[in-house]
């Protein structure tokens, strides 16, 4: 629960924004491209809610390339964590890249206004 605004961001997940913004590169050609949470063909999460705290974990699949006009074999993996008696939350990030280009940059957490320069 953000405590300011009274939004519980594990029930309500559509008001995180973007997230994540990767900067993806293709060695092939030259191009660089902007991958977002919302170009996902697949979305999960488990919410899990102990004594010591809260865990969110997030799995994004197939973020689609506007360039090469498909779903890129990648998925992104995001967890946070909110301890029970902390004002602290700690958030990680995993990506899974199984094609041949790479991530050349990344911001994490992100919002719509925070895009990286590509």
């Amino acid at each position: 629960m953000e405590k300011g605004t009274g939004v519980d961001f594990i029930e309500c997940k559509d008001v995180i924004g973007s997230l994540f913004w990767l900067i993806y590169y293709f060695p092939d050609t030259g191009e660089v491209e902007g991958l977002v949470r919302s170009d996902a063909s697949s979305f999960t999460y488990v919410k899990t809610v102990e004594t010591t705290g809260a865990w969110l974990n997030m799995t994004w699949s197939g973020l689609f390339s506007w360039r090469k006009e498909r779903r890129l074999n990648i998925t992104v993996r995001v967890s946070v964590n909110v301890p029970s008696e902390s004002r602290l939350s700690y958030w990680y990030i995993a990506i899974d890249n199984e094609e041949n280009g790479f991530v050349g940059k990344n911001r994490f957490p992100a919002n719509f206004w925070s895009r990286p320069d590509i």
